[in-house]
Formats: C-alpha cells, sequence, structure tokens
C-alpha cells in the first residue's frame, strides 16, 4: 500500500479562502458549530447541489444490475433524516428509507434508496457528476455530464483561493 502499510490510504486536505458570498448559505447549513437541516436550507438544494452531496456522502451499491443508493447522513437527527425523506418525495418524487445503523457505538441513521428510487436519483445527478466522480455511478448513466456553468444561470463559479494544502499518509492501527 502507499506509505509502507498495507491497507495505508492517503488524504490530503485543503483550506481556502473565506468567501462572504456563501456565508448566507453557511448560516442555514450550521447552528453552533453543529450542522443541520432546515426547510429553507432544503428549499435551496437543486438538482446539481443533490449531485455534490452525493458525490461528498454518497455510496453506490450494485447487486446484479440493480443500483441502491446510500447516503450517510448520520449528523443529523431522527427528525432532520424524516424532513429530508419528505422533501425528497415532494420535490422529486423519491422515496428514502431511513436505515438506523451504528457507528463507533452509536446509534446513527443514513438515507437508502432501493432499486426503482436510486435509478431516479441517478437520472437526476448523473447530467452534474463530472469524469473524475463517475465511478460513483453505473456504467449506464455514466458519460451525461453537462457542464452546468455553461448552460444554467442556476449555478456560478465559486473560486476561492487555495490558503494550504495538507497530505498525509494514514497507516491501519496494528495490534
Amino acid at each position: 500500500g502507499r506509505g509502507g502499510f498495507v491497507g495505508s490510504r492517503l488524504h490530503v486536505r485543503f483550506d481556502t479562502a473565506w468567501r462572504a458570498s456563501l456565508a448566507e448559505i453557511g448560516a442555514l447549513l450550521y447552528h453552533r458549530g453543529r450542522k443541520r437541516v432546515t426547510p429553507a436550507a432544503l428549499r435551496l438544494l437543486t438538482p446539481l447541489g443533490l449531485a455534490v452531496w452525493y458525490m461528498d456522502d454518497g455510496t453506490l451499491r450494485l447487486a446484479g444490475r440493480s443500483p441502491s443508493v446510500r447516503i450517510a447522513t448520520c449528523a443529523f437527527s431522527l427528525r432532520e433524516h424524516r424532513l429530508i425523506t419528505y422533501w425528497l418525495r415532494a420535490q422529486f418524487g423519491i422515496n428514502a428509507r431511513i436505515d438506523r445503523v451504528i457507528i463507533r457505538g452509536r446509534r446513527a441513521a443514513s438515507l437508502r434508496l432501493r432499486a426503482n428510487e436510486s435509478r431516479r436519483f441517478l437520472e437526476i445527478i448523473a447530467p452534474y457528476v463530472p469524469a473524475s466522480m463517475q465511478y460513483k455511478l453505473p456504467p449506464e448513466y455514466r458519460g451525461r455530464f453537462i457542464d452546468a456553468s455553461r448552460t444554467s444561470e442556476e449555478v456560478g463559479p465559486y473560486f476561492a483561493e487555495v490558503r494550504s494544502v495538507h497530505r498525509w499518509i494514514h497507516a491501519p492501527k496494528t495490534f
């Protein structure tokens, strides 16, 4: 593996300059340092936003030809999960399930979409998934990327100066 340890992984984190244009969105998403879901924040979530969320926190599982999408939403309360599932159904006709999971000994939840719901979700987000993230899509949804910044007023470029880059290798614990 990289770094000389079997299973070790290279991690990269970068810090960017603060942008005033994103402060309003940040205020909707965070309260006292905790990420939260509100109706106001969900109203701002577009298909592009869904794609970004999936590319960050989503996973794809293929059982034969049936896709199953899961989105890690462990930071949210059960009430927030219910709000998200209601919003996905009302906005996009997607019925998400709330799966209860145990992570590091704590109860949490994640969102899971069954095959038909996953297909509907993937149809919506595929045009917003660039080549570098196409591995998160089943083969039949790849190659649909459109450069939204050139075709839609919905998206504006948000460039930020990169202030620092941190690289490190995480090696699994051995006993």
